[in-house]
């Protein structure tokens, strides 16, 4: 059975479900202040004249709340923009009629958004939104492999092999030293079919073994063809085998170290170390490096070493 992290950080996913029930809460507390019925302020919402004030306390919450869970470097952008408008928009309306919203309410409101706001601006929260190899979710299963596979960099060649492949890049072991994030082109053959696919050394590997992890920049055609090559080493059973989710990853788990330690509330980022000593079947695939305590199954094919 193949196994891969794919729960989103325990504090995001809470955050998240807080946006969603957000408008249920905006409900009863406008509806406290207005001193009327929370049918009736609900009804009033939809009012033709109250459009506006609609689509801000029950729209943006909700797709602040998918914001929050795209979790991608937009979408952290797309979130803080959204979330200035009811800032804006509740200062407004105080301005216009302090008795339909209090000063103190209008102040808890400010606070409570402050901190929410201001816990996405936090470096530790941001970086899981910037970097895309710290969302291990995201990752593509990797599999066991042995090709030999020579690198191109202009008119020089570089010697060394494919450790392990995925639809997103492979770990090229090689004691040679090559440019990182300049175009590369890799060559080998695997499943009776050659490959040149373009891409690009991502990090270095220093030993244990030495090597690069290096991302494909395919076109249509080669990523069909490593696809194929992809369903075939699946069915070799050269899948390496994620971490399965434990007792550890549980909300359960997380709610519990919420009383033990404030880092709870922060995304716990382990990733992989590009230069952790590991073992040959172990290595981390580029684009897919958020990888742990990993295996390969049993290979059934000399296309796939264990």
């Amino acid at each position: 059975m193949m196994w891969s992290m794919k729960t989103r950080p325990w504090p995001l996913v809470v955050l998240a479900i807080a946006h969603l029930l957000a408008p249920v809460g905006n409900l009863f507390i406008n509806a406290f202040l207005r001193d009327v019925t929370v049918w009736r302020y609900f009804l009033a919402m939809f009012h033709p004249n109250n459009v506006i004030h609609a689509s801000i306390f029950l729209g943006i919450p909700l797709l602040s709340a998918w914001l929050i869970y795209m979790c991608k470097k937009w979408s952290y952008w797309a979130y803080l923009c959204f979330m200035s408008v009811p800032f804006i928009y509740s200062y407004m309306s105080w301005r216009e009629s302090d008795t339909a919203m209090p000063l103190t309410a209008l102040a808890v409101f400010y606070v409570v958004n402050s901190i929410v706001v201001g816990y996405f601006v936090l470096p530790a929260v941001r970086r899981v939104y910037f970097d895309s190899k710290l969302r291990w979710w995201e990752t593509k299963p990797r599999f066991g492999a042995s090709y030999q596979a020579p690198v191109t960099i202009g008119e020089k060649k570089f010697e060394g092999h494919i450790r392990n492949i995925s639809e997103g890049g492979i770990f090229w072991e090689s004691q040679e030293i090559i440019p990182e994030n300049v175009e590369i082109v890799v060559e080998f053959k695997g499943a009776e079919e050659k490959f040149q696919l373009k891409g690009k050394a991502i990090y270095h590997r220093g030993q244990d073994p030495a090597g690069y992890g290096i991302k494909f920049d395919l076109d249509p055609v080669n990523s069909d063809k490593l696809l194929m090559l992809i369903a075939r080493l699946k069915d070799e059973g050269a899948v390496i085998v994620s971490r399965a989710p434990g007792a550890e990853d549980s909300f359960g788990s997380w709610v519990k170290s919420l009383f033990k330690t404030k880092a709870a509330w922060i995304p716990q980022i382990k990733l992989q170390e590009a230069n952790a000593a590991s073992s040959s079947t172990e290595q981390v695939v580029a684009g897919n490096t958020e990888g742990a305590d990993s295996k390969v199954s049993s290979s059934k094919s000399g296309t796939a070493s264990t």
